[in-house]
């Protein structure tokens, strides 16, 4: 059984503008040009598609600085899992940084750069609780004072609540604050650090930091997440 497709193309097709102007053009410079001559019809008809057919351009809504915050700072509860390497005027290292938020209260499970210790902070504002390597168990108001007694570093946990999500911190007044082309945080200084995004990954349709570094001009920490949960 033999199926046959015919294709009637109307005289002055190839040299009106109109209908196509790649065509008409190259009708224009050969009059003798006659594609049907040599190209079969189902040839010439996807021809004419390719030529002719634009396809549609995809308009992509970049959300506003203000509305990009607004969402981000109602993201109250959240978990990560990620690297940090931490650098100071003396020595180096890196290790594994797990930290699950909710609302005020944390949990931050850190395996020390240096010492290759495992590290835990538990705490909500003006609580906080370590448990060392020792398994001895150290109480403070704040985290940064705790890291720094029992690890010897110091890691801006209250503030980098809000710079891990890509947020200034309310309480600090901030020094500069600059953003790309998605109204994303490129760079934030405050409270003496410098923050630096690297990069950004989509997760659930928001875009959340998954490289940035800090630095205070004592101490330099990379933090690179590879895994964000969002429970929104």
């Amino acid at each position: 059984m033999r199926c046959m497709i015919k294709l009637h193309i109307p005289m002055g097709f190839y040299s009106d503008p109109t209908i196509c102007p790649r065509l008409a053009g190259t009708a224009a410079l050969n009059p003798q040009f006659s594609p049907g001559r040599i190209i079969p019809a189902f040839l010439l008809a996807a021809i004419f598609l390719s030529a002719c057919v634009q396809a549609p351009v995809e308009n992509r809504l970049i959300p506003s600085w203000d509305a990009r915050k607004n969402e981000l700072t109602g993201m109250e509860t959240w978990n990560l899992k990620g690297r940090i390497a931490v650098r100071t005027n003396d020595e180096s290292g890196s290790g594994s940084l797990h930290w699950t938020q909710r609302r005020n209260e944390y949990d931050l499970r850190v395996i020390a750069p240096f010492s290759g210790g495992v590290y835990e902070l538990s705490g909500t504002a003006g609580t906080v609780s370590l448990r060392a390597p020792d398994n001895s168990v150290l109480q403070a108001g704040d985290a940064e004072s705790l890291l720094q007694q029992a690890a010897g570093w110091r890691l801006p946990v209250s503030e980098m609540v809000f710079w891990i999500r890509g947020l200034p911190a309310p309480s600090l007044q901030v020094d500069r604050l600059l953003l790309d082309g998605e109204n994303r945080v490129s760079e934030l200084s405050q409270g003496g650090w410098s923050i630096r995004y690297k990069r950004y990954t989509g997760v659930g349709g928001v875009s959340m930091p998954a490289r940035l570094d800090l630095e205070n001009g004592e101490v330099r920490v990379r933090l690179s997440v590879r895994e964000w949960n969002l429970d929104r």
